[in-house]
């Protein structure tokens, strides 16, 4: 965290707090994807071990000067040493047979994480860094991750399918996700589904989408010879002489669709109870690095 002047936040004097320089944390159903390159040696041969690990440590050296050095202030040396114990959450090791070489392929163990739940967490990682313009990569890769967590039968692949496609603005995607991961069975939490569901369906969502429906309407309309006006079908199709709205179209000017292919908007007093046999949060966590 950093103040209106540039200045890291570091004395826990959070009234200062401005904005935000980089965010490693990872709370509860979350995950984080982290990118490495290395070179591989141009005389190496044999099998090639990488060994990772995450690491956590209650406070770092700064903020301990700033306790225990007698009048510490921004910017002077460190004179304390940061002796706090370094705890190893997770670990993990995975070697690579190298090209060209001599030895035979390495075998490395099964995890002990089953495979739908590694693909999730992946994807999690994926989509919570994934973004428009450069960061567009992310969320296709999230988006082929929650894939194969379908593919394995589980519910949370559709529901969190549905996340990246509202994220990337594709809401009659993110409702068919959400509607497959209603049918599972079991299905997806209930109550995650009503909120998802809530968030397809905000009057904000769905402006954005008519606008990005005006503007594909107004983009790819083209003319023929025969002076007939001819627009995607996914929109609109006209002529000189009649216009008519596909029904596509009509489908899109209709009330949104809820998770279970109703109308979104609940029966009068209904209520939705969470049920025990679920997880509290399609969003899991593990130690796999």
């Amino acid at each position: 965290m950093l103040d209106k002047d540039g200045r890291r936040i570091d004395r826990r004097n959070a009234q200062d707090i401005f904005t935000p320089l980089y965010n490693h944390q990872i709370p509860p159903g979350a995950g984080q994807v982290v990118h490495f390159e290395f070179t591989v040696p141009a005389d190496q041969r044999g099998p090639l071990q990488v060994d990772v690990a995450l690491r956590y440590r209650k406070f770092d050296t700064i903020y301990l000067n700033y306790v225990h050095a007698a009048g510490y202030k921004a910017g002077d040396p460190l004179t304390v040493t940061n002796d706090l114990p370094i705890v190893t959450i997770a670990a993990d090791s995975l070697t690579f047979a190298v090209a060209g070489g001599t030895a035979p392929a390495p075998t490395n163990p099964v995890s002990t994480i089953v495979p739908w739940q590694r693909w999730n967490d992946y994807g999690i990682g994926l989509l919570l860094e994934g973004d428009t313009g450069a960061s567009k990569g992310e969320l296709v890769q999230a988006a082929e991750a929650f894939r194969h967590v379908e593919a394995l039968g589980r519910p949370d692949g559709p529901l969190n399918l549905a996340r990246v496609y509202y994220k990337e603005g594709r809401l009659d995607d993110a409702i068919t996700s959400l509607q497959r991961a209603a049918a599972f069975d079991p299905p997806a939490p209930r109550w995650v589904l009503a909120w998802l569901n809530g968030q397809v369906n905000s009057p904000p969502a769905i402006s954005t989408r008519r606008s990005r429906i005006t503007a594909a309407s107004s983009t790819t309309a083209t003319r023929s010879s025969t002076g007939a006006v001819s627009i995607s079908p996914r929109t609109m199709s006209c002529s000189t002489s009649s216009a008519k709205l596909s029904s596509n179209a009509q489908n899109r000017s209709a009330p949104r669709r809820s998770a279970g292919g109703s109308s979104s908007k609940p029966p009068p007093n209904s209520s939705i109870a969470p049920s025990q046999s679920t997880p509290r949060t399609p969003l899991r966590t593990t130690t796999s690095p």
